[in-house]
């Protein structure tokens, strides 16, 4: 806003400065005169058509006013003063057809302000709170609407910006199949503040307050939360306490699912308005152009991970430090995280005590790969000896020596504790723990040696805060980062379903129930098969089939005879650790998890690719990522679940939609999301060193 110049009036009868009749007779109705007005904006700009004045009145109080788009936009806004009237919110003091007056709120703007932990889950609140009595709002009819609108929008800015020559035609393409694939079917809609941006948040003595209320209007809610959450240079931390602010008032969950295509409607409209209207915003291109390639970066302007990554002339000498090489959640992320990572950028290294069923995976990588132990890492777990403790103990030694000899920059440790001893010893500048679910919280103990700590879900890293003191972190060293995987390995188009089921010996008619992981307690699959017996298919003509998928960590030798037991052993078919899952998935018809503790788990993430529906118990991290896709176990007797299986199996379409659901979650989970963060949060954080040092 310029001020351009200052008159006095006479009379506040009339034109009012050339403000307009009926803001003239708006101040007049105040009944104290006029003595001053500042121009804040007179003439139209390529930004805005409005005019707007700062207004000194006799009796010493300061107003806005303005003139509006429409008259229909101050008829929202005459209902809204009333919603407003709680709200850190301008005022509405009066209006009439196209003018407007609000309260003046004098500060400066977020944009010129740090913005704190405590500010940003405050401003999330405000918004929440906002969008809440939105809610309530009789002006809005119709609650739910389809996305189609939206998506349209999209594909014509991004032919804008094609046509311009700002994007590729290939990277355009990209975009809108990755919004395709992520977008909701309805949209939420309500009343939104469609300005709630760091310019017009004003921070006073008593906290932010938002200006500028003319563009509340009828819209998608998640599209309010989207334009806010890519607007300001927000870190990790910064942003799930923001969210944490916006989710005590309404549910993030819906938003977080669909996270890709809020990301690619926001930027992608914005970068078309701007360009519109002659400006250029490089940094909302190069989110763009990340966004085509796959990933989904935690910071969207310049001054974040962008400049600290442009920042390294040499490759990143990476170490990848795990405990051992067997078939895993863990192990799969760290192999996916390896081949995903960018090699412009880095050299990764992989160290484990122990190999497995996925070294050579890891060696087909053409990466160094050092193993300290050919002990099998499954026979230890089972019976940890004093052998077992004095290879571990001469392994410290050696992975030391191995990291300096390597000359490692950062490493990215997988829950292994005895790796922290060993980079203190070998000088490692950086090292981030990389924690799964909540049995592996505390194998770390002591956690103070970590410069982060990184969480695989929201649930996961709202544990960790809550015991930050008794680990030695604060809760700014805390991130979170979904795990990723391969969506063109995990496509049920890429697999014939008719031939992968004649392999298994399944009729093409069969109804599939399965599930994948490691054959532990924890995982309870005892439950699952007794639910699968309590189907009673004597009771239905379709044949029902189980398939149980996952290495033997103890408990195979109880599971085939519970289900000798049960009566089904002849429709369970067992099946070892494999590097196939995907193909394995795609003859599913569900996929069920009846774990007793959990955190994301990978297999549920891969399922949920293969657009299966899915029946799990609720804990940990599973609830972030079912909406529809499928059935939460409130009760887990075996009849219970039985329930849900028998309602899938009698209903196909519902199997289909539930299946869509869960494909257009999973988009969300594309590996060069995950990869993209840590990359960003590795030169971040090397940034950081320097700077520390200098």
């Amino acid at each position: 806003m310029n001020a351009c110049h200052h008159v006095t009036v006479p009379s506040p009868r009339g034109d009012a400065n050339g403000m307009g009749d009926d803001l003239g007779k708006l101040i007049a109705d105040l009944g104290s005169p006029l003595v001053a007005s500042e121009s804040l904006t007179t003439q139209p700009t390529t930004i805005s058509r409005r005019a707007s004045w700062r207004l000194t009145l006799e009796d010493g109080r300061v107003l806005k006013g303005r003139r509006l788009d429409s008259a229909a936009r101050g008829a929202v806004l005459e209902y809204l003063s009333g919603l407003l009237a709680e709200l850190p919110c301008a005022k509405v003091l009066a209006r009439r057809g196209e003018s407007l007056l609000e309260e003046w709120v004098p500060g400066p703007s977020l944009e010129s302000v740090a913005p704190s932990l405590d500010l940003v889950e405050s401003i999330g609140l405000i918004l929440g709170r906002l969008a809440r009595a939105s809610d309530a709002s009789p002006l809005v009819v119709d609650r739910m609407r389809r996305s189609d609108s939206l998506f349209q929008s999209l594909a014509h800015s991004l032919d804008e910006l094609r046509f311009a020559g700002a994007l590729t035609a290939e990277a355009c393409g990209y975009l809108l199949k990755r919004a395709r694939d992520n977008a909701p079917e309805t949209l939420e809609c309500g009343l939104v503040h469609l300005d709630y941006k760091p310019q017009n948040i004003v921070m006073t003595a008593t906290g932010p307050v938002v200006i500028d209320n003319e563009l509340i209007d009828h819209g998608p809610l998640d599209m309010d939360l989207a334009r806010t959450w890519y607007l300001w240079p927000m870190k990790s931390a910064l942003q799930a306490r923001f969210l944490r602010g916006y989710g005590r008032m309404r549910s993030t969950q819906s938003f977080l699912l669909h996270e890709v295509f809020w990301a690619i409607q926001t930027l992608g409209c914005a970068a078309a308005y701007l360009h519109r209207h002659g400006l250029f915003n490089a940094p909302v291109l190069r989110a763009l152009d990340r966004l085509a390639a796959g990933d989904l970066p935690r910071v969207w302007v310049d001054g974040g991970s962008c400049g600290a990554e442009q920042s390294h002339a040499q490759r990143v000498r990476l170490a990848f430090i795990c405990d051992y090489l067997a078939i895993g959640g863990q192990e799969r992320i760290c192999l996916e995280l390896i081949r995903g990572l960018n090699r412009d950028r880095f050299e990764p290294f992989l160290y484990a005590f122990r190999g497995g069923a996925l070294e050579p995976s890891f060696r087909a990588l053409g990466i160094p790969v050092l193993v300290g132990s050919c002990r099998d890492p499954l026979a230890a777990a089972r019976e940890w000896t004093a052998a077992d403790a004095a290879e571990v103990e001469a392994y410290r030694g050696t992975l030391a020596d191995a990291l300096e000899r390597d000359e490692i920059d950062a490493a990215l440790v997988f829950a292994w504790r005895d790796a922290l001893p060993a980079l203190k010893q070998a000088g490692v500048r950086l090292v981030i723990e990389k924690l799964d679910g909540p049995a592996l919280l505390g194998k770390i103990e002591d956690k103070s040696g970590f410069d982060r700590v990184v969480a695989e879900s929201a649930t996961i890293r709202e544990t960790l805060i809550a015991s930050a003191t008794d680990f030695g972190l604060n809760e700014d060293q805390i991130e979170c980062i979904l795990p990723g995987i391969d969506l063109q390995v995990f496509d049920p188009d890429c697999y014939d379903r008719a031939s992968e089921r004649t392999a298994l010996g399944i009729g093409s008619e069969d109804f599939v129930v399965g599930t994948v992981g490691r054959l532990i307690p924890a995982k309870n699959v005892a439950l699952l098969l007794r639910s699968f017996a309590a189907i009673d298919c004597t009771l239905i003509s379709v044949v029902a089939r189980l398939l149980i998928v996952g290495p033997d960590g103890g408990s195979l030798a109880e599971l085939l005879t519970l289900a000798d037991e049960l009566g089904v052993a002849g429709q369970v078919n067992f099946l070892p650790a494999t590097d196939r899952v995907a193909a394995i998935l795609s003859v599913m018809d569900v996929f069920a998890m009846t774990s007793q503790r959990e955190g994301l788990p990978t297999a549920i993430l891969e399922a949920m690719a293969m657009a299966l529906p899915i029946v799990s118990t609720g804990v940990g991290s599973i609830p972030e990522v079912m909406q529809g896709n499928g059935f939460i176990l409130d009760r887990c007797s075996p009849g219970d679940i039985a329930q849900h299986f028998r309602k899938l199996l009698r209903n196909p379409q519902l199997r289909r939609d539930m299946g869509r659901q869960s494909r257009a979650f999973a988009a969300r989970f594309a590996i060069r999301n995950s990869v993209g963060r840590y990359e960003d949060l590795v030169f971040e954080g090397l940034a950081t060193k320097r700077v520390t040092c200098r």
